[in-house]
């Protein structure tokens, strides 16, 4: 398959038909997921044998592999299976606003989650907000409150990914830039952007984002006794917009105060790195 050939396979809907039929012969019988010939067609759906041949060896080698028992999902068309059973390139319905039982942990003002032109969205009325593209998948089940739970576990799998220096869509490089030039409406200093040097996806994080899980500052919750792995990263103080002060733009070094009263004091160079703060001297 050659590049851009993904999207022309995965637009004739009998293609789609069979991987969603392999994920789900996948999801019945985890240990022997190989579906015949035979067997697939009728679970597809397609009448004409040599119509249905064609479109199934269009995807075989890649997508799907072919076993002496059958035919299975490669791990690339797992990928490709997950994001159609997901909804991916569905036209997403918009939903919301609804306000949740979570206030903002910087203002404590009341939350609202919103899902519009397929991104999800929680944020208070001061513009702190987290947002992520999310399939319509999640929301065909869930109500917009419970989606929430999937935003926060997307947030947190895209930070800890970006930190690493890997992108969350593709897992190539990044590179990251320290940004001042802040718009007046945002409640913020300074940021940090991460930019995939493969697909240039851009990830903009705040300070604090990248110290709240630090084990001083899981320690101070604890001893307030709060567990911050079951508190949604609006819900934290030092994640939101604001938490962080700019001390310098040359070298770039930031403030930020985290934990249940703020006592955990630290100082992030260009690229987020703990330059000072609890553990270190200086």
């Amino acid at each position: 398959m050659t590049d851009g050939d993904g999207f022309d396979l995965l637009a004739d809907e009998t293609r789609a038909s069979i991987l969603r039929e392999l994920a789900t012969a996948r999801r019945e019988s985890p240990r022997d997921s190989a579906v015949p010939f035979s067997t697939l067609r009728d679970r597809v759906g397609v009448a004409d044998s040599g119509r249905f041949n064609y479109h199934l060896g269009e995807l075989t080698g890649h997508l799907v592999v072919e076993t002496d028992d059958g035919y299975r999902l490669s791990p690339v068309g797992q990928q490709a299976a997950s994001s159609i059973l997901a909804g991916a390139y569905s036209d997403p319905p918009d939903r919301g606003p609804v306000e949740l039982d979570e206030t903002c942990g910087r203002c404590g003002d009341p939350l609202e989650a919103v899902y519009e032109d397929g991104v999800l969205r929680v944020g208070c009325g001061d513009d702190r907000a987290f947002g992520e593209a999310v399939p319509p998948g999640v929301l065909a089940d869930a109500s917009l409150r419970e989606a929430t739970r999937v935003l926060d576990a997307t947030l947190r799998t895209d930070l800890s990914a970006a930190r690493r220096d890997t992108c969350p869509a593709c897992l190539g490089g990044v590179d990251w830039r320290f940004e001042t030039h802040i718009p007046t409406d945002v409640p913020m200093e300074a940021a940090y952007v991460a930019v995939c040097q493969s697909c240039g996806r851009q990830l903009t994080l705040n300070p604090g984002l990248f110290v709240f899980d630090h084990p001083a500052v899981v320690a101070a919750y604890h001893d307030a006794g709060v567990d911050v792995r079951e508190q949604p990263v609006w819900a934290i103080d030092c994640c939101l917009p604001g938490a962080g002060t700019l001390v310098s733009a040359d070298p770039p070094r930031v403030d930020v105060a985290a934990g249940p009263d703020g006592g955990c004091e630290f100082r992030l160079d260009g690229t987020g790195d703990v330059v000072d703060g609890p553990g270190r001297n200086g």
